[in-house]
């Protein structure tokens, strides 16, 4: 279970890029911007999992959160607030499409 979780949480971060595929009219540059994201989350990956974040977050978070979940909440945090900038910016460009 606690596998699936966080799967599902990185799958819901690489997902959450979604709008990079949007950015120019070129089909390739989309790619390869696609590319550079995922290798930074994998990157971002890493750096979450290192035993130096896990001991800065433990004292922070103590027994509320378990040490094995702190990655995968991490990862759907910066995907909400993603998925919340995405749907922010497609409502600001279709108000000022309407003007």
């Amino acid at each position: 279970m606690p596998f699936l979780i966080y799967v599902l949480s990185l799958v819901f971060l690489l997902a959450s890029f979604r709008f990079v595929m949007n950015l120019s009219v070129w089909p390739l540059a989309n790619l390869f911007a696609g590319a550079l994201i995922f290798r930074g989350v994998l990157a971002l990956e890493t750096f979450v999992n290192s035993a130096e974040t896990g001991a800065l977050l433990a004292p922070f978070l103590g027994n509320r959160i378990a040490p094995e979940n702190m990655a995968p909440l991490a990862f759907c945090a910066f995907a909400v607030l993603i998925c919340l900038y995405t749907a922010l910016v497609f409502v600001a460009k279709r108000r000022f499409d309407e003007n």
